[in-house]
C-alpha cells in the first residue's frame, strides 16, 4: 500500500511538474495540488487501516482516477483543480464518516423502503425543481451550489434494488410456463414500473444517460439475482422501444440522436462539441500531443462531460486506455468482493455498487467516442464535480466495509 501510494504520488507530482512548464504557469501551483491530493489521498488510508480496513485496490484505483481527473482541470484551469482538491477532501472526510459508522452495510437492508423511496423522489426531483443546462434538466440550485440529486440517487436505489431482489428471487426465478418458464404479471410489475420511471426520467428531465444507467442497473442485479435472460432481454427490448418512440415524438431526443449520427452536418452549433472531441482524439493518435500541448479550450465543457477528449489529445491512445484499465480494474475489484461474500444482500449491493460505477463510466466513454449518443454524466473520479466525486466516494465507503465470507473487511 505504501510503495503504491508513493508511486502515484511521484507520477502526480511529474505530470502537474510538465503541465506548469508547458503552459508557463507557476510551477509551485501545479506542486501544492499533487503535494494536497498526495496528503488527503494518505491520511484516508491511515484513518480506513487503522478502522481495519485492509483493502489496497480499490483506494489507490480511486485515488489514481482522481489524480488523472485534477491534471485535466489544472489544464483547462487551476482554479477548477483547486475547488476539484476542495471536494476531494470533503468527499473523502465523508467516506472515513460512513466507514466509521457503517461497520456492516448489511444493516441497509432494513431501511430498504425508506432507501428506496428518498432514491426515486431524488431521481425524479429535477423534473420540478431542475434548471436545464446542456439541453438536460439534471441539476437543482441551492444558492451557489448546485447538486445533481441523480448521483445520490443511485446508491440508494442500489441498496433498495439488491434488497428486494435479495427478498423476491426465489418468486422471480420461477415461472408459470414449463417451455420459456415465463414469470408471473405480479412479479414483472418491478420490471415494468422501473422502464416506466426510466422513460420519465428520459422525457422530462431530457436525460438519456440517468435514465439509461438507472434501468441498466435494475437489469443487471435482476440477471444476478435470478440467473434468468429472459429478464434482461425483455428490459432492453422495453428501454428500446421508448427511446425509439421518444425520437419521433420529443425533439430534444432526436437532436441527440442526430448529432450522435452526424455532428459535422450542423458542426458550429448542435454539434460543436462531439464534433470537437473527435478532432481531440485524432490530433492525439497514438501517444499524445504531450501534457500541455493540446487545446483544451476548444472542447466546451472539458473538465465536466468531456475531460477523456483532453486525456486522447495530450497523452493519445496510451492514456485514454489507462484510465480505462484503471476504470475495469476498479469495477472489477468490486466484482470480486462480490464473489467472495456469502450474503445475498450484500454480495448483490457490491454487485450493484460496482456496477452504478461501471455502466456510468460506460455511458460517459461512449458518448464521447460517439459509440452511442452523448450524455450528461461525468466521469466517475475523473471529471470535475462535487456530487459525482461525493458520490463514487460513498461507493468507495462502502465497497471497504463489505466483508468477504464475513470476515473481517
Amino acid at each position: 500500500m505504501i510503495l503504491a501510494l508513493f508511486v502515484m504520488g511521484a507520477v502526480s507530482l511529474t505530470g502537474f511538474t510538465s503541465v506548469s512548464i508547458a503552459t508557463e504557469r507557476p510551477i509551485l501551483d501545479g506542486l501544492w495540488l499533487a503535494a494536497g491530493h498526495f496528503t488527503v489521498t494518505a491520511i484516508f488510508v491511515a484513518l480506513v487501516r487503522g478502522l481495519g480496513v485492509k483493502e489496497r485496490t480499490l483506494i489507490i484505483t480511486a485515488a489514481t482516477l482522481v489524480a488523472i481527473g485534477l491534471l485535466v482541470q489544472y489544464r483547462v484551469s487551476p482554479e477548477l483543480a483547486q475547488a476539484q482538491l476542495v471536494w476531494y477532501m470533503i468527499a473523502l472526510a465523508v467516506a472515513a464518516v460512513v466507514v466509521y459508522f457503517i461497520k456492516d452495510p448489511g444493516m441497509l437492508e432494513r431501511y430498504k423502503y425508506i432507501l428506496g423511496i428518498v432514491g426515486l423522489v431524488l431521481l425524479l426531483s429535477p423534473i420540478p425543481f431542475g434548471v436545464v443546462r446542456g439541453g438536460a434538466r439534471l441539476w437543482i440550485d441551492f444558492g451557489p451550489i448546485s447538486f445533481q440529486p441523480a448521483e445520490l440517487a443511485k446508491i440508494m436505489l442500489a441498496v433498495f434494488f439488491a434488497a428486494y431482489l435479495a427478498d423476491r428471487y426465489r418468486q422471480l426465478s420461477s415461472g408459470s410456463d414449463r417451455l420459456m418458464r415465463l414469470p408471473r404479471l405480479a412479479d414483472v410489475g418491478p420490471l415494468i414500473a422501473m422502464w416506466v420511471i426510466s422513460m420519465l426520467v428520459l422525457v422530462l428531465e431530457r436525460d438519456l444517460g440517468s435514465s439509461l444507467i438507472f434501468f441498466s442497473l435494475f437489469l443487471v442485479l435482476l440477471y444476478v439475482a435470478t440467473a434468468r435472460w429472459l429478464y434482461p432481454v425483455i428490459g432492453l427490448g422495453l428501454f428500446t422501444a421508448g427511446a425509439w418512440a421518444s425520437y419521433y415524438v420529443f425533439d430534444h431526443v432526436s437532436l441527440r440522436i442526430n448529432v450522435w449520427l452526424d455532428p459535422w452536418t450542423d458542426f458550429f452549433g448542435s454539434g460543436y462539441q462531439v464534433a470537437q472531441a473527435q478532432l481531440a482524439f485524432a490530433t492525439g493518435g497514438i501517444a499524445g500531443r504531450g501534457l500541455g500541448q493540446g487545446s483544451p479550450e476548444l472542447i466546451p465543457a472539458a473538465a465536466t462531460d468531456f475531460p477523456l477528449a483532453v486525456i486522447g489529445e495530450e497523452l493519445g491512445l496510451i492514456g485514454v486506455g489507462l484510465v480505462i484499465l484503471l476504470i475495469i480494474l476498479l469495477v472489477g475489484r468490486g466484482f470480486s468482493i462480490a464473489l467472495n461474500t456469502q450474503d445475498l444482500f450484500t454480495k448483490l449491493l457490491a454487485t450493484g455498487l460496482a456496477s452504478a460505477i461501471g455502466l456510468q463510466a460506460l455511458v460517459i466513454i461512449g458518448g464521447v467516442t460517439k459509440a452511442i449518443p452523448m450524455t450528461g454524466v461525468t466521469l466517475p473520479f475523473v471529471s470535475y464535480g462535487g456530487s459525482s466525486l461525493l458520490t463514487n466516494s460513498l461507493i468507495l465507503a462502502l465497497l471497504l466495509r463489505i466483508r468477504p465470507n464475513g470476515g473481517e473487511s
